[in-house]
């Protein structure tokens, strides 16, 4: 043992994350406000419609807080149409809601604003000169550049793209030589409709830019390459790459488009999908010095009546997959996560064919909780439009765990040699023991492809032994603890059999238990481990649906794993299994909105971006009134997981070892279901032998927390004797 270094996973072809360099400014992109002439009134027959006001209030005043360098409105600012004689009353409550933001605020023409796109089928009126200069006279400028910090930022009229109208040629004039004069300028463009959603080559329909004017379009963008490119008008998100600039369909403040509801196997969201207020948002643009971050803010259509203002609120900032450097937090994608769907016509807009679309909102989810790493099959790396998708995600930080069971046959090993770049690691399920053949055949297949290689064992299942009438088609694999040992001595015999193993924890197992163990073991024989986190139980017919339950789960793993430098954990699964075997919720549910769990998974990430992995002590679970607690010590101090066991979780004082304390400090408690952060004082109240801390208010919470206590004097030397007085009380 000891004499085998293995590799770990294969950072992404992009680095530990793209490298972005400093941020220089952020500004904020709304869209589809869809402002009605009256408070709780609306033209449109469908209830959230009438939100729509208190909805763009609420976002207004948050976008005041941010203080963002400006902000773009990408369209539909307002419900009514042109030709409606409400048209001027929507646009006065529309300037009356937005003029609380202090920042520039630019406005980008949606259909609702000037008119629909000219085809013969659409039931509302379409853009003419006088619908344009309506607009103008109402809103302002309809196509136009502004420059901020050496980037120029571009808005277009999408409604006179194919219109035909002298207009036109006097916007395509205008872009052409624009992007023409543009020099060393970083580009940024707006355009309510987008060039397409998930296909180039996809047919027109309601929801894009028709041709010829979309291949105009795009091989200007193909020519001059701006960095990215933001739609509205879907009410939902997209995001895809064209050449080297990143596509982006945005959602909006105000209702969701339900016809994409077919995206999900479930029933829809309220109001048959059009009121999915999880869907709702905006999003922060971060421009750093080499590339910019897109963040999707959910605004889960919050309400804010008139004379209201948002409560101020300390909440930690979210990172995102392109800025996260923490990429030994991965989760398994048991179900499609870029499906291509088909949308059939209900008698709404694209009545008269069907039309096909990808579902983003996984992608969306693994953005907005920061995770790297993603567990896949093998078919995904074989499909070709998985693996181009595989592609742009790799680029962007993403790193792919691509999963077989035996040995790769000739065909898959060529495949992995040739997709190489997108496999940061190949775990292969072997039966066990290995066949005699097997040792040579793995050390050849991982010198001759390239992959890190992880090992993972199939698991017999002893179905009706002593006597049991019971028996069970489930499949078993992953290595347990008491094997660890037999490992290590494989590992001596064969050192470059395999990078490292997988191993497997139950539901009822300690996740920080394992984690500690295996890290040890990792260390002592050089090698790596992949965990496989359950969050279901081991019985198939047993739904392990208990949502608290898995946020305490996950919140125990990531925050156990961070101070763990040889291990990565899987979450098992990302997404809610509600059918089939093993039912138990994920990380996000069937629709793709966030759970407790994964909530969790995004603030532990924000919080630990911050933070500095190297030299962390680990020390023993401790029991809380109401709840267990995790700790670590390390050059940011000391920071104790505290997870409700039951209704919630109470901590006022703190026991701990022969420690080296000033006599008070500050100290932060994180919500990490909220993102919520909140300070308290805490006092030394006792000393020698242990050291009793005291907090001038008791805290409590039915959420897991995170209390950080960050004074630069502390020098923190806790022991490991559970014997002492409990940690919390």
């Amino acid at each position: 043992m000891g004499n085998h270094e293995a590799t770990s996973l294969r950072q992404a072809s992009a680095g530990t994350a793209k490298k972005l360099g400093a941020r220089l400014f952020s500004f904020l992109i709304i869209s589809d406000t869809h402002v009605n002439h009256e408070e709780a009134g609306s033209s449109s027959p469908w209830p959230s419609n009438k939100l729509a006001n208190r909805r763009s209030r609420h976002v207004f005043a948050k976008a005041r807080q941010m203080d963002p360098a400006f902000i773009v409105h990408l369209g539909d600012m307002v419900h009514p149409v042109p030709d409606q004689e409400i048209y001027g009353d929507a646009a006065q409550a529309f300037f009356e809601l937005s003029a609380v933001v202090e920042c520039p605020l630019h406005l980008t023409p949606g259909n609702h604003d000037v008119g629909d796109k000219p085809v013969s089928w659409m039931p509302a009126g379409v853009v003419t000169e006088a619908t344009v200069q309506k607009y103008r006279e109402t809103f302002g400028r309809d196509f136009y550049a502004f420059r901020h910090d050496g980037c120029l930022f571009i808005i277009l009229n999408a409604s006179l793209v194919n219109s035909g109208l002298p207009l036109e040629r006097d916007q395509q004039s205008w872009l052409e030589a624009t992007l023409a004069a543009g020099g060393a300028d970083r580009v940024f463009m707006f355009i309510h409709y987008p060039l397409y959603v998930s296909d180039p080559k996809e047919p027109g329909g309601y929801d894009n830019i028709d041709e010829p004017g979309r291949s105009w379009l795009l091989d200007l963008i193909a020519k001059h390459a701006p960095e990215a490119v933001f739609s509205g008008h879907v009410h939902n998100f997209w995001y895809d790459v064209y050449g080297s600039t990143e596509m982006y369909v945005v959602p909006a403040i105000s209702f969701v488009r339900q016809d994409y509801s077919e995206f999900y196997k479930i029933e829809p969201g309220p109001e048959n999908g059009r009121d999915d207020a999880a869907k709702l948002g905006f999003v922060v643009v971060d421009v750093h010095e080499y590339g910019h971050v897109a963040k999707i803010e959910r605004s889960y259509g919050a309400l804010l009546e008139s004379g209201e203002d948002v409560a101020a609120e300390a909440r930690l900032d979210p990172i995102h997959t392109k800025t996260n450097g923490l990429e030994r937090i991965g989760v398994d994608l048991r179900h499609p996560w870029s499906e291509v769907v088909e949308i059939a016509p209900s008698g709404g807009v694209d009545e008269f064919g069907r039309k096909f679309a990808r579902n983003d909102y996984p992608v969306l989810a693994l953005w907005e909780m920061g995770v790297r790493t993603l567990r896949v099959p093998l078919q995904d790396l074989a499909a070709p439009n998985t693996r181009r998708r595989m592609e742009l995600l790799t680029a962007i930080g993403h790193r792919f765990i691509v999963y077989l069971y035996n040995l790769p046959t000739a065909a898959e090993q060529g495949m992995l040699a040739s997709f190489h770049h997108l496999v940061a690691a190949c775990e292969i399920i072997m039966p066990w023991p290995l066949p005699s053949d097997a040792l040579a055949r793995l050390v050849r297949f991982r010198q001759d492809v390239g992959v890190p290689v992880f090992l993972s064992k199939l698991r017999p299942r002893c179905n009706g032994a002593n006597g049991s009438h019971r028996f069970s088609h489930a499949i078993s694999h992953g290595f347990v603890l008491d094997e660890a040992a037999e490992l290590a001595s494989l590992l001596s015999l064969s050192p470059g059999l395999a990078d490292g193993f997988v191993f497997r924890v139950g539901r009822e197992a300690s996740v920080a238990a394992w984690v500690a163990r295996l890290q040890d073991w990792a260390a002592t024989c050089g090698t790596q481990a992949v965990l496989s986190v359950r969050l279901a139980s081991d019985n198939p017919a047993e739904n392990a649906n208990d949502d608290s339950a898995n946020a305490n789960r996950v919140a125990e793993a990531v925050f156990g794993t961070f101070a763990a430098d040889r291990i990565t954990i899987v979450l098992d699964a990302f997404t809610d299994i509600d059918r089939g075997y093993f039912a138990r919720t994920g990380l996000v549910d069937r629709r793709y909105n966030p759970r407790a769990a994964g909530a969790v998974t995004k603030n532990l990430h924000a919080h630990f971006a911050t933070r500095t992995a190297s030299g962390r002590t680990v020390h023993p679970v401790r029991q809380a009134d109401g709840g267990i607690i995790f700790a670590h010590t390390g050059a940011d101090g000391l920071e104790l997981l505290v997870l409700p066991s039951k209704h919630h979780a109470t901590v006022r004082e703190i026991a701990l070892e022969e420690s080296v304390l000033p006599e008070a400090g500050t100290g932060r408690c994180i919500n990490l279901r909220k993102g919520t952060v909140r300070e308290f004082d805490w006092t030394v109240m006792s000393r020698g032998g242990a050291v009793k801390m005291r907090l001038r208010e008791e805290i409590v919470e039915s959420d897991p927390m995170l209390l950080c206590f960050e004074n630069d004097e502390m020098k923190l030397l806790m022991g490991g004797n559970d014997e002492r007085d409990s940690l919390a009380r």
